[in-house]
């Protein structure tokens, strides 16, 4: 009630006063600064992926990355897959600050062959090959700031810090550990 007394009695006062209220136009996203960006490119960091990185921003300032890197021979796998959520908090015409938090999963699956007396065999017999494999996981999560600066030809450098915690056996770290990407937006 006493809101809407206050904007009754403004209204009166400008009226009275011989000013039209100027009517306030109602604001886009664009108009403040949020704008729908993609890019893609290359991104190494804790909780961002390593690789080759695809990043998308709506217009109501919420955006992603997916982020990953797969190697794979005959003997040997590494797969490295990470993605964060974004939520920007200040956006200019060329650059974006941001707050972020993210996973990634990094596992490595290595082949080899080992030798190994023979079971049974009489003493002075050659050893035999057995194949052995090992696997290796850890994921590391986290959360924390980052900035982007988009150039005239639609190049972008990213710099983010975020606080990771790694596991491989239990917590084994935790610490702020610096990411970047090159990027190009489109």
């Amino acid at each position: 009630m006493r809101t809407t007394s206050l904007l009754v009695f403004l209204t009166v006062l400008a009226v009275a006063s011989g000013q039209a209220l100027a009517a306030v136009p109602e604001t886009t996203p664009v108009d403040r600064g949020l704008r729908t960006e993609r890019a893609a490119g290359f991104t190494a960091g804790a909780i961002g992926g390593i690789g080759f990185a695809y990043r998308r921003f709506t217009s109501d300032g919420w955006g992603w990355q997916l982020g990953g890197l797969a190697a794979l021979d005959r003997s040997d796998r590494l797969v490295i897959l990470g993605g964060q959520r974004m939520k920007s908090l200040n956006v200019r015409q060329r650059s974006r600050f941001y707050a972020l938090a993210g996973a990634m999963g990094i596992l490595n699956t290595d082949r080899f062959d080992e030798m190994q007396p023979a079971s049974g065999a009489p003493a002075g017999s050659p050893p035999v090959f057995v194949r052995r494999s090992r696997n290796e996981a850890s994921f590391n999560v986290g959360g924390g700031l980052g900035i982007s600066y988009e150039t005239d030809g639609g190049v972008g450098f990213v710099l983010e810090l975020p606080l990771v915690f790694e596991f491989q056996h239990g917590l084994e770290s935790v610490g702020p550990i610096p990411q970047a990407a090159l990027l190009y937006h489109f």
